[in-house]
């Protein structure tokens, strides 16, 4: 598996993105799960990132810990790294390498990117293990902006959080032999 990474980083992106016009993005990426980066990689067809955050076991002037960020337990990967706002994240830490229980809410300076605040949002109903999360714009009444959390439990349920209200419901369930969606990344050099 390394060696395809390899070849398709090394041979296959670069190649690509010589015939392709790329759309500027901005991506979140990790570091053994103690740094997190932001990254904007756009048609200068160079990856630019910058560290945002490092986690370490005590506070220092460059690093922050779980517990600065209000997460008792768990680790925080970039897949449940979600943007809410320039500046602002809603963060799912995974607890035993693959289920969310809670989520909390981190707020950067936008300038510095230094880490100002995190607040603890609305603890999920159930344990989910590995749901793919999207986000959605719903109808007011329903919920609003939102974050939808698909699979992730034996009955294939799905949820909706509403980043407004701070609360989740229950949505319509997978169909049968759908039980659990995830998102699969492969990691190069890490």
């Amino acid at each position: 598996m390394q060696q395809l990474n390899k070849r398709f980083y090394n041979e296959i992106i670069p190649s690509m993105k010589d015939v392709t016009p790329l759309a500027s993005c901005q991506l979140i990426l990790e570091n053994a799960r103690k740094e997190i980066y932001i990254a904007n990689w756009g048609p200068a067809k160079d990856l630019k990132r910058r560290l945002i955050l490092r986690i370490a076991d005590s506070t220092s002037e460059d690093c922050v810990t779980m517990k600065d960020l209000g997460i008792e337990k768990g680790e925080i990967s970039f897949q449940w790294f979600i943007p809410l706002k320039p500046g602002s994240f809603i963060v799912y830490p995974l607890v035993e390498e693959a289920h969310l229980q809670h989520a909390v809410q981190l707020d950067f300076n936008q300038e510095t990117w230094k880490f100002i605040a995190a607040k603890q949002l609305a603890s999920l109903p159930k344990q989910l293990m590995r749901p793919t999360i999207i986000q959605a714009q719903l109808a007011p009444n329903i919920g609003g902006k939102s974050l939808i959390l698909i699979g992730g439990t034996e009955q294939r349920e799905n949820w909706a959080y509403s980043i407004e209200k701070n609360v989740y419901r229950k949505l319509a369930p997978l169909p049968v032999g759908h039980n659990i969606t995830t998102n699969v990344c492969v990691n190069y050099k890490n």
